[in-house]
């Protein structure tokens, strides 16, 4: 009989002991409220250097900022008429499209390396798609094709968008030094966070920022997944809303208020910074 009334206490400690550790084991993924941020670079809406900044806590998004940065196809888009009887000047190139006649300028400076333009001679095809504001090829001694180099390098896309924040792209002659002799057609600015880009009017509400800070509200609180582009549908009939029919994405199941083209490329530049993000937790 004593020997029972010792056991039964031993017993009761053994129970606890598992107990505990299966209540251990349920909480697989307990909070651990760490911080991490970062940023990915990538060609948006097939004709801008997109950048988008992640910040997480844990798993979620806290916080996104996007921003993109305008090509040598808007700022070296110059403002020049041919003269009748006039010869081109060897710094001007000439585009001619359905009788249409664009000129840009034949060399740009971009972070200290000089670029020289060239009119392609057919469309850029890059994955079979065709990038038909890319008329003119520039190059330098180190990069066959600007826009060639920047497609789908998240480093290449950081290195101009780093320029272009800086003030290092602008026209020069051909050995570097800037040019004040021709005016550029882009009144647009150099990065569409200056504002000036799609600003909100009667015919487009939302404008640049008013889709992009939906976008943001949409991550918000996220877990992030890589979704293909199949989990994007655009509303066809639209929803009125104040004398204006807006046409929302709805992303994986969730209706958005994001109406820009292209919203499944600046979802997945925000999940490229977020996986980066996630990996800066470790």
């Amino acid at each position: 009989m004593m020997k029972k009334i010792y056991l039964l206490p031993l017993l009761l400690i053994l129970l606890f002991t598992l107990i505990g550790c299966n209540n251990k084991g349920n909480d697989t993924n307990p909070p651990t409220n760490k911080e991490a941020e970062a940023s990915a670079y990538a060609i948006v809406n097939k004709q801008y250097v997109g950048m988008a900044k992640v910040k997480i806590k844990d798993d979620k998004v806290v916080d996104v900022t996007y921003d993109e940065a305008f090509l040598p196809h808007t700022w070296a888009n110059i403002d020049y008429k041919m003269q009748e009887g006039s010869e081109m000047p060897s710094d001007v190139l000439k585009y001619t499209k359905d009788e249409t006649d664009k000129y840009y300028a034949k060399y740009i400076s971009i972070d200290g390396q000089v670029f020289t333009g060239e009119v392609r001679t057919s469309d850029l095809v890059l994955d079979n798609v065709t990038y038909t504001t890319q008329v003119i090829k520039y190059s330098s001694d180190k990069v066959p094709d600007l826009f060639s180099y920047l497609y789908n390098s998240d480093a290449n896309c950081m290195w101009y968008f780093n320029a272009v924040k800086e003030g290092k792209v602008f026209i020069c002659d051909k050995d570097g030094k800037k040019l004040e002799t021709y005016q550029s057609l882009n009144t647009n600015g150099w990065l569409k966070s200056e504002g000036k880009y799609w600003t909100p009017s009667e015919a487009s509400p939302l404008g640049w920022k008013g889709n992009i800070t939906n976008m943001i509200e949409y991550l918000k609180g996220k877990t992030l997944q890589n979704l293909d582009e199949s989990k994007f549908v655009k509303d066809n009939q639209g929803v009125e809303e104040n004398g204006y029919t807006y046409q929302y994405w709805t992303i994986d199941g969730v209706k958005t208020k994001v109406t820009m083209t292209d919203a499944y490329q600046y979802y997945k530049l925000a999940y490229n910074a977020y996986t980066k993000a996630k990996t800066n937790l470790k």
